[in-house]
Formats: C-alpha cells, structure tokens, sequence
C-alpha cells in the first residue's frame, strides 16, 4: 500500500491550485496524494466570510471575485480580518485541523497555503506526523503566520532560491536552520523540461518567425488591465507579434479584436490554456503582473520580464519586484505610459535582454520534480 501525503492548499488564486497539481505529477506514482481544500473542507464551519456575506462566498470566493474584479485594495482588509479571526479562533481551528488528520491518517502533511500553518504545526507536533510548508510566494511572510521559534522536529519549511533577501522576508518566524529545505519553486513539469521546439510551436500557433514576440499575461484570472496594456503595446513602432494571454476573460476578446493595430504589429488572443508553458517559449520577453506562480514560470523558463508596478498590488507580491530588479533578471514598470517606449528600447538593443537571460540561468534554480521527491524519500521511504 502507497503511503499517504495530504496537501492543504486553496482554490484562491492560481497559484495554490498550480504548485498542487506540480506536486501529485510528481508523486503520484510513488504516494497516494491527496488534496484538501482546508479553508473550506475543515475550517469550513468556521469561515467568517460565509458568515459575514450570509452564505453567499467562502473566503477563496470572494477573494478571488475581488481578484477578477480589480478590487484588489479591499483584499489587505480581507487580509487583516483574516489575521484577526486566525487569532481569535485559534484554538478551534487547532482543534478542527487535527481532528481532520487525525481521521485521515496521512504520512506526511504539506501545505501551499499561507495562515494556517501556525495551527497545523502544532496539530501535526501533536500526531507526530511530519508537516513540511512549501511557500508559493517568495514573500513568505504569511506563510509563517503564528509560527515563532518552532521546535518540532518533523516541521520543514522550503525556500525556492537560497538568497539572503528572500530568506529575510520571513525572519521574525526565528525558524531553525535545519528546519529549511531548498528544493526549488513547485512549477509543473513542462516549465522544467528544456525541449521546447521554439519554431515548431510557432507553426502551430502560427506565429511568424521573422518578429520578435512579446508575451502579455496579466493573471491566472484574467483581467481588464489586459486590455490597457494591449493598448499601450499597439503604440510599438517596431514590427513585433504580441500573444495576448486572456484566461478566462472571453468578454475581452471582442474589445481586442476591435482594436486598431498598425500594419507592422501582429497578434494572437489566447483563451484559458494548460499549456502556458508553450507561450512563453515562443516568447522573447514577458509583461506581467507581479505574481508569484507566473515569475517562478517565466524564470524556469529563462523568459526574461517586464513586471507591473504602477499599482501598489498585493503586500505578499511587492516582494516580487525588488526580486526582479536586484537579480537583474527583468525590469520593474511603473508608468503604463512607459511601457511601449520600454519595450522599443529593448527590441532596438536586444543586448539587455540577453544580459536578463544571462542572469536568469546564473540564478540557482533545482528541479522541483527530483527533488521534492528526494525529500519526501527522506521523510517517510
């Protein structure tokens, strides 16, 4: 009989869903892996988002309405209730967390999920069942919410880089040092393979091979600010092709396709796909918002990337930006006016973008699929 992983994880945002996916593509061969969406299958009873909206959203609902909406300056006051209730409710959702793993019965528990795992550690301390935190943000900071100078030696925290200002993000959680683990970012086993056919993708999508290509994806959820930045893009005076990642956004299609490009600029709407992984590889550079799952994609990638700042944006992805500009691996916007004028800066002088690229292969980046696997070898055969 396989042994038995549980991953916490959430439907809130892409990220979690994605690094979960990664995880039972890699081990699903070896372990029996299964997910549980913690905030609504065990603390579900206790959600005070499903009792302040009268049953109406969970909190992963309306967090993520407020995502596909651009109501993002109400997600820190979501944030700080959350933070409140985690606290007030502390010893409940201790007792609803262990009384769920304890029914289960898992070999190993991993979380990718921020705020709950103050709580599990001390439910798994109390099983003695191994409890390992995979962070999906660089900014790990709410990721080690009410976790303080843990003693548990079955506890295990992973760091995707092994960099000194990343690691500080965390650093009031007084975590050991031999509680981390450096196994690299959980992205999906295509962003790691290395054979992507650049020019036979390109046939496929029909995309022409004499333009460079400028990726534009602005969230997992899509997102109106997709079309602005399309806009601004269509102000390029140089020939290039853009691939407009729209997600589930359909209702933007029409306005796009509407939109008056010049002769020397192409374009390809791309509708929700699993294959994000073949976009960015006919890509030479990336715009983006600043979100942790699609930098670590584009970074295994050696996708070189322009990422949004003219919003203040999540407090757990500002993080992100200095990540970009002190590795000297993209560049930071922070006027959308800029923007076409950027991009035309970097297709006349593509030297910057090799030096990007330069950098980004110099970054330590290890294969999540070997080990994580390696890892949980160790940890329970």
């Amino acid at each position: 009989m396989k042994k038995k992983i549980m991953i916490f994880t959430s439907s809130g945002g892409r990220g979690h869903v994605s690094a979960t996916e990664a995880l039972m593509d890699y081990c699903a061969d070896l372990y029996d892996v299964q997910p549980v969406y913690a905030l609504r299958e065990i603390l579900g009873p206790v959600d005070f988002i499903y009792t302040l909206t009268a049953g109406r959203y969970h909190s992963e609902e309306l967090y993520n309405y407020f995502m596909m909406h651009n109501y993002t300056w109400l997600i820190p006051a979501m944030v700080w209730l959350g933070e409140w209730f985690f606290t007030l409710r502390a010893g409940k959702i201790e007792s609803l967390i262990e009384e769920y793993v304890r029914a289960h019965k898992p070999d190993l528990l991993i979380s990718v999920i921020p705020m709950v795992n103050g709580a599990t550690i001390k439910a798994a301390q109390r099983l003695q069942i191994p409890f390992w935190v995979i962070s999906t943000d660089l900014d790990a900071q709410k990721f080690v919410y009410q976790i303080h100078n843990p003693t548990y030696e079955k506890f295990f925290f992973n760091v995707a880089y092994n960099n000194a200002a990343l690691m500080e993000t965390f650093a009031s959680a007084m975590i050991p040092d031999s509680c981390f683990t450096y196994t690299g970012f959980p992205v999906r086993p295509s962003f790691i393979a290395s054979d992507h056919d650049s020019s036979a993708l390109k046939k496929t999508y029909d995309v022409p091979t004499d333009k460079p290509v400028v990726m534009l994806l602005m969230g997992g959820l899509g997102s109106r600010d997709t079309l602005v930045f399309a806009q601004e893009l269509a102000r390029i005076s140089l020939p290039v092709h853009i691939l407009i990642c729209i997600g589930k956004s359909e209702g933007l299609r029409p306005e796009l396709e509407r939109m008056m490009l010049k002769n020397h600029i192409s374009y390809t709407i791309i509708g929700f796909t699993e294959k994000i992984d073949e976009i960015m590889a006919m890509s030479d550079l990336l715009i983006t918002k600043s979100g942790g799952l699609t930098i670590n994609e584009a970074l295994y990638m050696e996708l070189p990337m322009i990422v949004d700042a003219t919003v203040s944006g999540l407090i757990w992805e500002r993080f992100n930006r200095t990540f970009i500009h002190q590795n000297n691996v993209g560049a930071v916007l922070h006027d959308r006016r800029n923007l076409a004028s950027m991009v035309e800066a970097l297709l006349r002088d593509p030297h910057t973008l090799e030096t990007w690229k330069h950098a980004i292969r110099a970054l330590e980046k290890k294969d999540p699929k070997v080990e994580i696997v390696r890892f949980i070898q160790h940890m329970i055969g």
